[in-house]
């Protein structure tokens, strides 16, 4: 799954965009990983990539949806990428939920423009359960 390769999807936008990175939010999911970035190729506008399976990273049509209204940008390197499945992980066990819930791992900003965040939300029959980590993988949430 993708969860493990959110540290290769950063650093092929990295080497895309061609200079030092600052992200709005990441969302990883099982199936692909989405990047939304303030692209300066594209005059400033805010534009979200898709890295998939493959390894190949593409400009979607429109941006991410769900990302929070803070639109200080943070550090690509302000975030260990790395510790994504170890945060999914910590939160199944955190949560409770039933192992075959769908995972979303968003890595942003909060809205009032606070200390980068993971928040780790699993899905099981319309219920989403959420926990929340800070950049040092230490949960201070769970809802």
């Amino acid at each position: 799954n993708m969860l493990s390769l959110a540290p290769d999807a950063v650093r092929a936008l990295a080497r895309d965009a061609g200079s030092t990175l600052y992200l709005r939010n990441v969302v990883v999911e099982v199936e692909q990983i989405r990047l939304t970035m303030q692209d300066l190729r594209a005059g400033g506008e805010v534009v979200t990539y898709r890295y998939n399976r493959a390894g190949k990273l593409s400009r979607t049509d429109k941006r991410e949806p769900q990302i929070t209204r803070c639109e200080d940008p943070f550090g690509a390197e302000d975030f260990d990428w790395s510790k994504v499945p170890m945060l999914v992980e910590q939160a199944f066990v955190a949560i409770g939920a039933d192992r075959s819930a769908e995972i979303r791992v968003d890595v942003e900003r909060p809205d009032k423009c606070g200390p980068v965040h993971a928040q780790v939300s699993l899905q099981k029959n319309s219920v989403i359960n959420g926990a929340y980590f800070d950049r040092g993988g230490r949960i201070y949430k769970v809802d």
